[in-house]
């Protein structure tokens, strides 16, 4: 064999598994977007505003029933703030407005500094604001986090 036939027959033989690779992860991310459960919630936040909810939300506690990576990655703040992971935290808030003993369950994704992962421990307090008008909005009341970019679903 020539050495142009070995570099053809090493191209072919690496083209067909990246090839592979390359369908089966982009009819992944297709299957993952096209999820109507996904898209549901989405359009179920086209067109919130963001700012004016935060402006409006009051200031009460939530105990973090579950933490769990919403993903692998590591986000670098562009602003030199620090490292942060995103989170899908299950949350149990106080409403502010009513007696004690009111609460109700919900699930957010929050981007937070990687020092800080241990005050989202299950079973542990954290200061949120709270939309009153809608209750979907559950916002970090504390520096250490933030709303994620990726609201209100993570990119998986």
């Amino acid at each position: 064999m020539s050495e142009t036939e070995t570099i053809i027959a090493t191209l072919v033989a690496l083209s067909i598994p990246l090839g592979l690779f390359a369908f089966l992860g982009y009819w992944l991310w297709r299957s993952i977007h096209r999820d109507p459960v996904v898209q549901a919630t989405r359009a179920s936040f086209q067109g919130v505003d963001l700012a004016a909810s935060r402006a409006r939300a009051e200031s009460t506690q939530a105990r973090v029933i579950l933490s769990d990576a919403a993903t692998r990655d590591e986000v670098v703040d562009q602003h030199g703030f620090g490292v942060y992971r995103s989170m899908r935290l299950t949350l149990e808030v106080s409403r502010p407005s009513q007696q004690e003993g009111a609460r109700f369950g919900c699930v957010v994704v929050w981007d937070i500094q990687i020092g800080a992962l241990g005050l989202v421990a299950p079973q542990s307090e954290v200061a949120v604001l709270l939309d009153p008008r809608d209750e979907r909005l559950v916002f970090p009341a504390a520096g250490w986090a933030r709303l994620s970019r990726d609201f209100p679903l993570p990119k998986l």
